[in-house]
């Protein structure tokens, strides 16, 4: 999937007449923010880790499929255009709007699904919803955080 792809499709969170309450509640969030165990958070990072922390979560977005229901973009190799789209849906934070090596996500292909790598945290899991979806949209993002957590050493406290 290609950027030029979001500008012909709206995102399915957008579709006024899906959930409850549609009409009064435009979006369900709900995000899901994991470290690495073995890299400082992103903000002590260098360029160089960053990176490295990119290409292992691509490696495993790639080895779980879900590059074929979706799309990995570096945001570096994005327009200020193209980053601003992608804020203004939701499927990145505007502090991503001015990249850095290392940053980027993977959209899926109805909008509802993104992954942030090396915004805040290593990987922050983000399902938008229709409506008043909020138990759906925690559901998914839960279920995305342990498939994730699974193949990736995420960090923790007990």
């Amino acid at each position: 999937m290609r950027l030029a792809v979001l500008l012909k499709q709206a995102p399915s969170w957008q579709q006024a007449t899906a959930g409850s309450h549609s009409d009064l509640v435009i979006l369900s969030d709900c995000n899901v923010g994991r470290n690495l165990s073995d890299f400082p958070f992103p903000e002590r990072c260098t360029a160089e880790e960053r990176s490295t922390i990119e290409a292992r979560i691509v490696r495993v977005l790639d080895q779980l499929n879900l590059l074929a229901s979706g799309s990995y973009f570096k945001l570096t190799d994005l327009s200020p255009a193209e980053t601003q789209l992608l804020a203004e849906r939701q499927l990145i934070t505007p502090a991503l709007t001015k990249p850095r090596p290392g940053q980027g996500v993977y959209i899926s292909q109805d909008q509802s699904l993104s992954i942030i790598v090396n915004d805040e945290d290593h990987c922050c899991i983000r399902v938008l919803a229709s409506g008043l979806k909020l138990h759906e949209a925690w559901a998914r993002a839960s279920l995305m955080d342990d498939t994730l957590g699974g193949v990736l050493d995420f960090s923790f406290s007990a």
